[in-house]
């Protein structure tokens, strides 16, 4: 192990967008309310953090699928921030369920597009990842929305319009509509990743170029932590997704001098700022997390 200590560098913003601050202030206030009709339950998770979700798990929240939602008859339902088909909405409201709409604004945006270009004829054509909470909402809005395939011949399709889920790579995307443009010249192009993704992707990948490790604070079952670190191998192949402390011990560091560190959008500080405490302490960690599960909703 390096004995000297390492040069650790915080790329700026990380951590908490305000979309996912909302969402969690939301769920939040009303597991504290008294007023809030019981069982609460969320809709999917929250935000893709294992951690925030047990936090919520041990004050009451119960998770459900859409699987579930026919037979929920009372209790308040959470949808949460990545946004849900139009139908999830006239299911609860049809079961006298209370509603409460964690849906990021960004989100809500581009739903809003989908709907707006399927009123005018379009076939939307969705870019997301399968099986996402947000490309699950997308594309639920209409039959007329697709979701993105490589093997597809767009050309035969009269008026396209090719939308994105809102945090994957910008780079990635980027190429990808320059590439289906000069395919199909009449397919029109909308990039829908929010600017808290883009930043961060932009930030993260500025302060990679000059270290010689780059750790991304996530959940691995984070499209947008993931997302991160495919952004920044473009640059710098030394670079790992950990959920936490115990995650370093697999990590060699013999010889690293500069770290580079980001976060997800749904990680938490408490992680990251565990992390770096015991960057800066490496010689005596025993790579256990000492937070406490409410510290993660604080």
């Amino acid at each position: 192990m390096n004995k000297e200590k390492f040069i650790i560098t915080k790329a700026h913003p990380q951590g908490f967008c305000d979309g996912v601050v909302r969402a969690i202030k939301l769920t939040k206030d009303a597991l504290m309310s008294k007023d809030a009709k019981r069982p609460i339950y969320i809709l999917g998770s929250t935000v893709h953090n294992k951690e925030i979700s047990k936090a919520f798990a041990s004050l009451g929240l119960i998770k459900i699928s859409h699987e579930d939602l026919i037979n929920i008859k009372e209790g308040t339902v959470i949808i949460s921030a990545h946004g849900v088909a139009p139908s999830v909405y006239e299911t609860l409201k049809k079961n006298n369920v209370d509603i409460i709409d964690t849906t990021c604004k960004k989100v809500v945006a581009l739903h809003d597009l989908i709907k707006e270009k399927i009123n005018l004829g379009y076939t939307v054509i969705f870019m997301g990842k399968a099986n996402h909470e947000e490309t699950i909402g997308a594309l639920g809005i209409s039959d007329k929305v697709l979701l993105f395939d490589e093997n597809i011949d767009y050309s035969k399709i009269d008026k396209a319009i090719l939308v994105c889920q809102t945090t994957l790579c910008f780079s990635d995307v980027a190429n990808k509509f320059s590439e289906l443009k000069q395919k199909y010249p009449s397919l029109e192009l909308s990039c829908e990743i929010c600017d808290a993704t883009r930043v961060r992707q932009s930030a993260a990948l500025n302060a990679s170029k000059t270290s010689d490790l780059v750790l991304v604070v996530g959940d691995k079952e984070s499209n947008n932590a993931n997302t991160l670190v495919k952004t920044i191998k473009n640059t710098n192949k030394e670079c790992y997704l950990i959920e936490g402390v115990s995650d370093l011990k697999d990590i060699n560091l013999n010889n690293i001098k500069n770290i580079t560190i980001t976060s997800a959008a749904s990680t938490p500080k408490v992680i990251v700022n565990e992390v770096i405490d015991t960057l800066n302490n490496i010689d005596t960690a025993d790579f256990k997390t000492k937070i406490e599960l409410l510290d993660y909703i604080k």
